[in-house]
């Protein structure tokens, strides 16, 4: 990692703004800065061999890892091991954001590749995609139940 002032790259990929802060396979981490719009976010999916900080900045999310639900909002970190299958939506009436720190860094690698597919992406390239990237998309968006709001 290089000392100094840090210019993100801005991606989007399903309407998600993602400001990759680190990783570029320069770090020895991912860091991601994501707006999600209301009622938008990332399907069930299991990263294997990456471990998952997420920290919500504004708004409110409903996270699921495994059978559990979250509801969260500015000041709540959700951590995700290797291999628990985990997403996320927003439940709010605005945008929601939050930091995505990954270790080791590849996430953001990931994500510019599927940011490069067309809207709507063939699922047959977000397939080829998850398989190099050694990512497992388990199922949609999971809204899950109403779950009371964790106040930080």
């Amino acid at each position: 990692m290089d000392s100094g002032t840090i210019r993100p790259e801005t991606i989007t990929f399903h309407e998600l703004e993602i400001d990759i802060i680190a990783g570029r396979g320069r770090d020895p981490f991912t860091v991601m800065r994501m707006t999600v719009p209301p009622d938008k976010g990332v399907v069930s999916h299991q990263s294997p061999d990456e471990d998952k900080l997420f920290v919500v900045l504004s708004g409110a999310l409903r996270f699921h890892v495994g059978d559990e639900f979250f509801d969260v909002e500015a000041g709540h970190e959700i951590a995700v091991a290797k291999g628990d299958t985990h997403g996320f939506v927003n439940i709010g009436k605005r945008p929601a954001v939050h930091l995505i720190i990954t270790s080791p860094a590849r996430h953001d690698e990931l994500l510019t590749a599927l940011s490069k597919l067309a809207d709507p992406a063939p699922p047959d390239a977000v397939d080829e995609i998850c398989r190099i990237y050694n990512q497992k998309v388990i199922g949609e968006l999971r809204p899950g139940p109403q779950t009371p709001l964790a106040k930080a």
